[in-house]
């Protein structure tokens, strides 16, 4: 009885082995297949890189930063560097900047020949349309440029109508009034007031 016994022991051990070797086995890898393939060559998706803002806008909101700051010099060079724009928006837009620069700089004849050129060169722009103010607002100061003045407020009223209106109107009758014309005055100084919701008997003051 004995070697059976040893024979059976043999026989459990072998199995024992045997079942070990297959749980410590890898998995068969199965063989590649036209599908597999086809698998591995689909592309997988890729994030879109990040949107980058073009260098020209980054320059225009440090020149409108430096601009609000006071530092005009600084926001002259900026804008000044937008004129290369092809886009004719972007280049109106800069020349705008420097004139707005030299005004309040100081430099009025200067900002003059820029508004000048924007309303020339760009007229149907927002900065060709919104230079006629700026036009009005330098002749305004020399009694002599009022007429010129007028022309300006009231170019800029019918490009832009809508946005300065009551300030344009009273910019343009007390033009009037300085020019010792107050039919003109009143009407203007009326529809200021019609804008503002003013009591008519407060207009009359602007033209005593």
């Amino acid at each position: 009885m004995y070697p059976a016994r040893r024979f059976l022991a043999l026989l459990l051990l072998f199995t024992f082995l045997l079942s070990a070797c297959d749980i410590k086995s890898p998995p068969p890898q199965p063989s590649p297949t036209l599908a597999t393939e086809v698998m591995t060559l689909v592309p997988t998706a890729t994030l879109s890189p990040a949107e980058i803002t073009p260098p020209e806008e980054v320059r225009f909101a440090e020149a409108d930063l430096a601009l609000s700051f006071g530092d005009y010099d600084h926001a002259l060079s900026l804008y000044g560097a937008g004129r290369i724009f092809s886009d004719s928006y972007r280049a109106a837009a800069a020349i705008y900047g420097e004139a707005l620069s030299l005004y309040y700089k100081g430099q009025y004849s200067d900002a003059k020949t820029r508004w000048e050129e924007v309303r020339q060169f760009f007229p149907d722009t927002p900065a060709g349309k919104r230079a006629s103010f700026w036009l009005g607002e330098i002749a305004s100061q020399d009694i002599s440029q009022y007429a010129q003045a007028i022309a300006y407020y009231q170019d800029y009223i019918n490009d832009l109508p809508g946005v300065l209106d009551s300030f344009v109107y009273e910019r343009i009758g007390e033009c009037y009034t300085s020019l010792d014309q107050p039919e003109n005055a009143l009407e203007d100084h009326q529809q200021y007031s019609r804008e503002n919701k003013v009591p008519p008997d407060m207009v009359h003051k602007y033209t005593v």
